[in-house]
């Protein structure tokens, strides 16, 4: 590489932009990597084994989040239609 190219600012400051968003990346994972781990299941725990929000596939969550499925007292769930 020409010398001239080392003596620009411009590279070392993408240079050390570069480098900044490589440690901060690297500390983001640390930090979420931590948080995940040290979190207590109490919030699973808390809901029934037969839960559809726990069991079901992630249709029949979106489903119950947006208030279409109804399960029946046998165990049985159906999805309703809703008017907007």
């Amino acid at each position: 590489m020409p010398a001239s190219l080392w003596s620009d600012p411009g590279t070392w400051i993408a240079l050390g932009i570069s480098a900044l968003f490589l440690v901060v990346g690297w500390v983001m994972h640390r930090v979420i990597v931590k948080v995940l781990k040290s979190q207590p299941d109490a919030a699973l725990e808390a809901q029934p084994a037969d839960s559809p929000i726990l069991a079901g596939s992630p249709s029949m969550t979106t489903d119950v989040l947006m208030g279409n499925s109804v399960t029946e007292p046998d165990g049985s769930s159906r999805t309703e239609r809703t008017r907007a």
